[in-house]
């Protein structure tokens, strides 16, 4: 569709009539979902993007992922714009900051990490799951706390963490989705 609600003839969404399939397509690929408009009077999309899954990057426990971590953990999935630090940073361990690409609706779904178990517990409590469809405009910038799994203590009684909780929050101050983690797996006996 087209990111500024405006149909022209210097668009290059690919879902204008008026256009050739390939007219002013930026990244080669027309398709109904491109948002590239060249309009003078209206900003640009920043990036090409349909989808993304912000996941804890493979680390679990207390500390979250550093942008190391995370960068890697995307690169095979994703284009450019997860190495690119005017969209995807991290200014604060775990919290990922993404920078919304053009105005639109965003389906965004959050889920809670599940609590820890071991070989002496029964199953860990699993992360509420929840979704909503937000009005996000381009250059938003979303804070992404991806929970993690909980650890386990098998020193003292076998100890099971909780899960952290996700939370997805539009520039620092506006919460827009939370879903909290579950809660650690109770042992079948305790020992000192």
């Amino acid at each position: 569709a087209d990111c500024d609600g405006y149909n022209t003839l210097i668009d290059c969404d690919d879902f204008d009539s008026a256009l050739p399939a390939t007219d002013n397509d930026c990244d080669g690929v027309p398709t109904a979902d491109d948002c590239d408009d060249s309009d003078a009077n209206v900003g640009q999309c920043l990036y090409s993007f349909t989808s993304h899954t912000f996941t804890s990057c493979g680390v679990s426990g207390q500390y979250g992922p550093t942008l190391a971590e995370c960068t890697v953990d995307y690169a095979p999935i994703d284009s450019s714009w997860d190495e690119d630090p005017s969209q995807f940073s991290m200014s604060t361990q775990g919290i990922q900051l993404w920078v919304v690409p053009s105005d639109g609706t965003y389906r965004i779904e959050a889920q809670g990490a599940a609590g820890a178990d071991n070989s002496n517990s029964y199953e860990p409590g699993y992360g509420a799951k929840i979704q909503g469809e937000f009005n996000l405009q381009t250059g938003d910038v979303l804070h992404i706390l991806v929970g993690q799994q909980g650890t386990s203590n098998s020193t003292h009684g076998n100890e099971n963490g909780g899960g952290g909780g996700t939370f997805v929050v539009k520039d620092g101050t506006n919460p827009l989705i939370i879903a909290g983690g579950g809660g650690g797996a109770p042992s079948y006996s305790y020992s000192s």
